[in-house]
């Protein structure tokens, strides 16, 4: 089988072979090398098309090709870089896996803390449109919280997303005004998403870790907001919140029980897709697709959904399309 590895796994790895991993993933595979010639995919693959050939493999081929390790000894020590078990039959060695599979290295999530440091300007002026809502000490005590960093090369914020038990599943990547590109396939300006994840990675709700704990105090409101940016800000203001999210995403069976018994407020933006990620709608083949109000009224003690029409009246700021919890929090000005 091919080792199930993720880039950033793959480049921690070879750092601590002694590698010098650049911001576009390559390194020199030799000594001998004048330029970086190796370089690792997306997928944990590295590809190398110096020294007058061409290799390409996983982090045991290469050092099987690199290391004249024999094939057992290197997949051994592959995994033991990789941080994955050992005791493994070899006989299953061609298999395929899923790639999908695995943890984030936290190796590697203290790189983009370590971006932060070296680049710290440009990194205070993402915090600041992605945590307009909070002062800068706010931001401060939330961003070391959650491990936020920042990656030069995305020119993105970073935070890994993590499961019930605390363990890396996926990286958030955001950044509120990417810039365009031309598309050559599509043959057009192409404006990426303000907000990635990594590719191929499973996903899971953000602040899983304090939702087990809001569960000490069955009688305080938790915040569902509709996405991690709206939940950092939320969180800076003492709120109880996490996401699924996005408006399109519901919550799996297998953390049901993480919101029984409590009392939620579903606060989705104001827009179409926010009113259909809590209400749910009717496909063009007249089947009924419920929201996440239908998946909570079952389990919660309370659920209520944010109402920012009547709000607006009440507190006399004026509504646009997409107005989000963070704008709210902005209109207190505290």
């Amino acid at each position: 089988m091919s080792l199930n590895a993720s880039r950033e796994a793959v480049g921690t790895a070879l750092s601590d072979l002694g590698y010098k991993i650049t911001r576009s993933w390559h390194f020199q595979a030799r000594s001998t090398d004048d330029t970086p010639s190796a370089y690792i995919y997306p997928d944990g693959f590295i590809h190398d098309f110096g020294g007058g050939g061409c290799f390409h493999g996983d982090l045991a081929d290469f050092l099987c090709e690199f290391h004249n390790k024999g094939k057992g000894e290197a997949l051994k020590e592959a995994r033991r870089l990789l941080e994955l078990p050992e005791n493994i039959n070899f006989d299953s060695y061609d298999k395929a896996v899923d790639k999908k599979e695995g943890f984030i290295s936290e190796r590697w999530i203290s790189n983009f803390e370590m971006e932060r440091k070296h680049h710290f300007k440009r990194y205070l002026e993402l915090l600041d449109e992605a945590m307009p809502a909070l002062t800068r000490p706010e931001q401060r005590t939330i961003a070391q919280k959650y491990k936020i960093g920042y990656s030069q090369m995305a020119d993105r914020l970073i935070m890994p997303i993590r499961d019930e038990e605390g363990r890396c599943v996926t990286l958030w990547k955001y950044k509120k005004h990417p810039e365009p590109y031309f598309d050559e396939k599509k043959n057009e300006m192409v404006t990426p998403s303000k907000v990635k994840f990594t590719k191929g990675r499973v996903r899971v709700p953000f602040n899983l870790q304090d939702l087990k704990k809001y569960r000490e105090d069955m009688n305080g409101w938790v915040f569902l907001c509709e996405g991690e940016k709206d939940t950092l800000n939320a969180l800076g203001k003492g709120y109880r919140a996490v996401t699924l999210g996005g408006a399109g995403e519901r919550i799996e069976a297998k953390d049901l029980h993480l919101f029984e018994g409590l009392k939620i407020v579903i606060v989705y933006d104001y827009d179409e897709a926010g009113h259909i990620g809590v209400y749910g709608h009717t496909n063009n083949r007249d089947e009924y697709i419920p929201g996440v109000l239908s998946q909570l009224q079952p389990i919660a003690k309370e659920v209520k959904v944010w109402d920012w029409e009547l709000l607006a009246l009440q507190e006399g700021f004026e509504l646009f399309k997409g107005f989000d919890f963070t704008d709210w929090l902005c209109t207190k000005g505290e």
